[in-house]
C-alpha cells in the first residue's frame, strides 16, 4: 500500500472520461436532496419557509425589496434603507447580485418569499454540480467524484448557514473558481481561447458575494503557493496570469465592487481588530467547539445546543457520513509525500485551530465568524473522494477508522458528565442526542465497509456509501432546517399576512414622512421609508451621525439618541394603541394584524428639513443633544408647517418650499453620500456634511429646494468595468491572433483535464 502512496506522489492522476449526461444528473440528484431536505417545512406550511433570525428578519425583506425596486423602477436610492441607502450598495451583500436573485425577478414582489426555497435548492444543485466538475479534474471514477461532491454541497457549513441565505450563492461558485484556477496551474501553454476564463469566475464570485470573495482571494493566494511549492515549473508565468487575469476580473466587477466598498466607509464593525489576548488562546471551550463542530453535523446558530448558547458563527465544516475520517487517513497516507492537498489541509486545520489564522481570512476583526469554513470543506471533500476511489487504502488504515469511531462514541457520555459535573456544555438534549447519534453512526457504518474485502470496494462504493451518505445529507440539512423553523415564535403564514398587511399602508401614508420603526419587514417588504432596519451595510454616514450622537451602532439601529424620531420626520407607527392620546388614528390592519393601528404624530415635521442659524448649532460637543437641535431650530412652532410647500420624499429625490425671515442653513435627515445634488431656487448649491446629514447653505425669502441622487459610485464602477472588459477583449484577440501565427507555442489540450497529485 505504500506503493501506491509513493507511485500517487510522483505521476499524474489522470480522469477516467464520463459521458455528458452524469452532470445534469448530478445537478437533478442534489436539487431533489435539497428539495427533500427541506420538504417537511414547505408541505407543513403550504410553501412557506421562513426559518428565523436572519433569514427571516433580513434575506427575505431586502430580497422583496431588490425585486420590488427593480419592478416599479425605483432605483438606486432606497428610503425603505434606514433612513435612506444606495440600493446596490446596501443590498449586494444580501445577494441582490448575484445571478440567483435575478432570478427572483420573474416572480412579482408578494410571491418572492415562496421562490425562495427553491432558489435555495437550486444553489445546492449548481454547488453539487460545479463540485463534481472540480473533483473529476482531482479524481479518477466518477463515484467518488459523486461523493465528494455530496460531502461539498451538503456539508455542515452549508446546513448551519441556511440562515444567511447569500453565503450559498458564494459557497455555489466557488468550485468553478478553482476549475478555472487549475486550468492556469496545470497548463504552461493555454489555449487562447481560454484567455479571461478566470476573471469571468472572478467577477461570478464578486456578484454571488463580494466580502466572501474578499476572503476567497488570502486561499487563492494560497492555493497557488502550495500548488507551485510541489510543481514549481514555470511558477512565475503561472503567476503574472493568475494577477493579469484576477485584476481584470476584479476591474469586471467595478460596477459592483466600487459602490460596496465605499458603503463600509465609516462601518464600524470593520474597524475593530481581534485583540492580542486572544489570538492563540481564546478559553477551552473553543477547542470544545473544534471537535464537535468538524466531528459532528451541524448545530443551528442561535439554537444553543452544545458548547455556548448564543453562536453565530459558521463553526460546522462536517462532511455527512465521512466526518472527518477520511481526511485523517489521507493526511496520515501522504505525510511523507510531495502532495499539494496535503500540505494545503494542514495549513487550513492550523488556521482553523489559532485564533488568529482563523481572523486573517476575516481581515483579523474581532468577531471570528470563520465564514471561510467552505474552502476548507471543498479540500476535505476532494481528500475523502480520493481515499473513497482506493478501497486498498481504506482496508490498510481500518483500524485506525475504528479507533476514532470509538473515541467518538465515548465522547457522548464524556460530554454528559462534562456538563452535569464541570461546566454546562449541552443545552438542548434532545437535538444532541440526535446530532451525535447521526454521527457516531455513519462513523460506524464507514468503518465497517473498511473490513470488506478491496476487490469489492467498488460496489460497496456504488450501492452502499453513496445512498447512504446522501440519506445522511438529507436528514442533517432537514433537521438543522427543521430546529431553524422551530426556534421561530410565529408561524410563516402569520408572518406572511403580517407582510400583506403591510402592503396596504403605502396608500395611508402621507409623503415625506417615515415610519418609526425599526423592522425590515415593515419598510422593505412594503416599500415605505423609515428612520431604521437590522442591517450592517447601510450608509456609512448613518454609523457616523450615531457615533456623533453617542450611540453605537453595529447591525440594529438603536432606538435613541432622544429627539431622533423629530429629526428623522417618523410621524407613523404601528400599535395597538397610541403612545400619545393626541395622536391621530390613520387606519386598521387587515387579516391577523386586526386591533393594530398605524397612527401619526401631529407634531412632526416632514422631511425632516430644520433650519439653522449657522453648522456650529448641530455640534455635539458639551453635552448637546439632539432636542438642543430641535429647539434652536428656526421653524419650531405651532405655525411652523405653515412655511413647509411642497414637501415629499420622491424616487432618488427630496422636495421642499421654505419660507425664511433670513439666511442660514437648512438640515436633511438624508445621509450625505457622494451622488447626491442640490438646487435652491433653481440653482445649484454646495451640499455640505454634518454628522453625516446633508446640510444646505439657504437664503431669506421663499427657498424653493430640490435634492437628486445619482449613484456616480455605479458610474465610475460601470466605467471601470467597460475598461477591463475591453482590455479582456483586447488581450484574447491578441493572444488568439498570435497562436494563429505559430507565436503561442501549444494551442492547448483538448479532453479530459488532470491534475496533480
Amino acid at each position: 500500500m505504500t506503493g501506491i502512496a509513493e507511485k500517487r506522489g510522483k505521476e499524474k492522476r489522470i480522469a477516467v472520461p464520463g459521458a455528458w449526461w452524469r452532470y445534469p444528473a448530478v445537478f437533478l440528484l442534489a436539487f431533489l436532496m435539497a428539495w427533500l431536505s427541506l420538504s417537511v417545512i414547505l408541505v407543513r406550511h403550504h410553501g412557506l419557509l421562513t426559518l428565523c433570525n436572519d433569514y427571516q428578519e433580513q434575506y427575505i425583506p431586502f430580497t422583496m425589496l431588490f425585486v420590488r425596486s427593480v419592478h416599479t423602477g425605483t432605483l438606486p436610492w432606497s428610503w425603505s434603507i434606514d433612513i435612506g441607502s444606495s440600493l446596490l450598495a446596501s443590498s449586494s451583500y444580501y445577494g441582490s447580485t448575484s445571478p440567483f436573485s435575478w432570478l427572483a425577478l420573474l416572480v412579482p414582489a408578494r410571491y418572492v418569499i415562496y421562490g425562495m426555497p427553491y432558489l435555495i435548492c437550486l444553489k445546492y444543485a449548481v454547488a453539487a454540480l460545479n463540485a463534481f466538475w472540480y473533483l473529476r479534474r482531482h479524481v479518477r471514477r466518477e463515484q467518488a467524484a459523486l461523493a465528494g461532491a455530496i460531502l461539498y454541497a451538503f456539508s455542515g457549513f452549508q446546513a448551519t448557514d441556511l440562515l444567511f441565505y447569500c453565503f450559498l450563492d458564494a459557497t455555489a461558485f466557488f468550485p468553478l473558481l478553482l476549475c478555472e484556477a487549475d486550468r492556469i496551474l496545470e497548463r504552461t501553454e493555454r489555449d487562447p481561447r481560454q484567455t479571461g476564463r478566470f476573471a469571468l469566475a472572478v467577477l461570478l464570485q464578486v456578484l454571488a458575494n463580494y466580502y466572501l470573495f474578499m476572503e476567497e482571494v488570502l486561499f487563492l493566494v494560497l492555493y497557488f503557493l502550495v500548488r507551485v511549492s510541489v510543481q514549481p515549473k514555470g511558477a512565475i508565468r503561472k503567476f503574472l496570469v493568475f494577477l493579469r487575469e484576477g485584476l481584470l476580473g476584479a476591474g469586471l466587477s467595478l460596477a459592483v465592487l466600487l459602490p460596496s466598498l465605499l458603503q463600509l466607509t465609516g462601518n464600524q464593525r470593520i474597524s475593530h481588530r481581534i485583540a492580542r489576548a486572544n489570538w492563540f488562546d481564546t478559553g477551552r471551550r473553543y477547542f470544545l467547539k473544534l471537535f464537535r463542530f468538524f466531528c459532528f453535523p451541524a448545530e443551528p446558530m442561535g439554537r444553543g445546543i452544545t458548547i455556548e448558547q448564543d453562536l453565530y458563527s459558521s463553526w460546522s465544516a462536517y462532511l455527512p457520513l465521512v466526518g472527518v475520517l477520511l481526511v485523517s487517513v489521507y493526511l496520515i497516507s501522504y505525510r511523507r509525500k510531495r502532495d499539494w492537498l496535503h500540505r494545503l489541509l494542514l495549513l487550513l486545520l492550523l488556521a482553523a485551530a489559532v485564533p488568529v489564522l482563523n481572523s486573517a481570512f476575516g481581515f483579523f476583526a474581532d468577531s471570528n465568524y470563520k465564514r471561510w469554513y467552505f474552502m476548507l470543506v471543498l479540500m476535505m471533500a476532494l481528500a475523502s473522494a480520493r481515499v473513497l476511489e482506493e478501497g486498498t487504502l481504506l482496508h490498510r488504515y481500518r483500524f485506525l477508522l475504528l479507533a476514532l469511531t470509538a473515541l467518538f462514541w465515548v465522547s457522548l457520555p464524556l460530554f454528559v458528565w462534562w456538563d452535569q459535573n464541570r461546566f454546562p456544555l449541552i443545552f438542548d438534549r434532545n437535538a444532541f442526542l440526535v446530532l451525535s447519534l447521526v454521527g457516531c453512526g455513519g462513523y460506524t457504518v464507514l468503518s465497517a465497509a473498511a473490513f470488506l474485502p478491496a476487490e469489492n470496494w467498488n460496489r460497496c462504493l456504488k450501492r452502499i456509501l453513496l445512498p447512504l451518505m446522501a440519506a445522511v445529507a438529507v436528514v442533517t440539512t432537514g433537521y438543522t432546517a427543521v430546529l431553524y423553523q422551530n426556534a421561530n415564535g410565529e408561524e410563516p403564514e402569520r408572518y406572511y399576512a403580517r407582510i400583506l398587511a403591510y402592503m396596504d399602508l403605502q396608500d395611508a401614508m402621507e409623503g415625506g414622512y417615515r415610519m418609526d420603526t425599526q423592522e425590515n419587514t415593515v419598510t422593505m417588504t412594503a416599500g415605505l421609508p423609515g428612520d431604521g432596519c437590522f442591517s450592517s451595510t447601510i450608509s456609512g454616514n448613518i454609523f457616523r451621525f450615531y457615533s456623533a450622537a453617542g450611540e453605537e451602532r453595529s447591525v440594529f439601529t438603536p432606538e435613541g439618541p432622544e429627539g431622533k424620531t423629530a429629526l428623522f420626520s417618523a410621524a407613523y407607527y404601528l400599535a395597538g394603541e397610541p403612545s400619545n392620546p393626541e395622536d391621530e388614528t390613520v387606519v386598521e390592519l387587515g387579516g391577523s394584524r386586526k386591533g393594530t393601528f398605524l397612527y401619526r404624530k401631529k407634531e412632526v415635521l416632514p422631511v425632516g428639513a430644520f433650519v439653522y442659524d449657522s453648522p456650529e448649532e448641530l455640534d455635539f460637543s458639551e453635552g448637546k443633544k439632539i432636542t438642543d437641535w430641535l429647539l434652536s431650530n428656526r421653524l419650531a412652532g405651532a405655525d411652523a408647517k405653515e412655511t413647509y410647500e411642497d414637501a415629499a420624499l420622491g424616487t432618488n429625490s427630496c422636495r421642499i418650499t421654505l419660507k425664511l425671515d433670513r439666511k442660514g442653513y437648512a438640515l436633511f435627515s438624508i445621509p450625505a453620500d457622494y451622488g447626491w445634488e442640490a438646487t435652491v431656487n433653481g440653482k445649484k448649491a454646495q451640499i455640505q456634511e454634518k454628522n453625516g446629514l446633508i446640510l444646505i447653505p439657504v437664503q431669506a425669502g421663499t427657498n424653493t429646494i430640490h435634492l437628486h441622487y445619482t449613484d456616480k459610485a455605479f458610474l465610475l464602477g460601470a466605467a471601470g468595468s467597460g475598461l477591463s472588459l475591453a482590455l479582456l477583449l483586447l488581450l484574447r484577440v491578441r493572444r488568439e491572433h498570435a497562436a494563429l501565427h505559430g507565436k503561442s507555442g501549444c494551442a492547448g489540450r483538448v479532453g479530459t483535464d488532470f491534475a496533480d497529485s
